[in-house]
């Protein structure tokens, strides 16, 4: 069954360029949100749709177990490893992300909307994701056992929340996430 949530948007009324130097501000959520769906899907892998910023993918179990053993989440065995071996932030990891999103469409490079979402996406889900005890993967710990727990998903996100504006729609979504 689907799980849906939400995370509200925020204004600042005081104090939004203190807090960079340990000052206090004020902020107040307002009441504009966004929505994450996440449903099981009888397709192996994963769908992104994001309608507010044209996001439309779906990447297979392949094409996400290759991207996440280039990027030592998974061994070349199959078996999943810390997702703490290489940071996000390494070149390397980062430009399999963009090869993730070429394959879509998604020029994540660019900064645009689509990309910066479908990179957030990705940063938050190879970051949070536990491989070695994820449903998806049923906790196995040989490729055969992985292959065999991995399960689609398919991820909808909208936001009532105007991007740019200020109004915290990046920190909603990824709370979402």
């Amino acid at each position: 069954s689907a799980v849906c949530v939400s995370a509200p948007g925020k204004a600042i009324l005081h104090g939004e360029h203190s807090v960079v130097h340990g000052r206090t501000a004020l902020a107040v959520s307002v009441n504009l949100r966004c929505y994450v769906s996440v449903s099981p899907s009888d397709r192996r892998g994963v769908a992104l749709k994001f309608p507010d910023v044209s996001v439309d993918a779906f990447w297979t179990e392949d094409e996400i177990n290759e991207c996440a053993k280039a990027c030592h989440f998974l061994g070349a065995d199959g078996r999943p490893r810390s997702h703490l071996a290489t940071p996000l932030t390494s070149s390397d990891v980062l430009e399999r992300i963009y090869e993730l999103g070429e394959k879509q469409g998604i020029d994540i490079r660019s900064g645009g909307a689509a990309g910066m979402a479908a990179l957030a996406f990705f940063y938050l889900f190879f970051n949070l994701y536990d491989f070695p005890s994820s449903r998806w993967h049923g906790g196995g710990a040989d490729a055969a056992t992985v292959a065999a727990g991995w399960q689609g998903v398919s991820i909808c996100a909208a936001s009532e929340l105007p991007i740019g504006a200020g109004l915290g729609s990046s920190a909603a979504f990824s709370c979402s996430m």
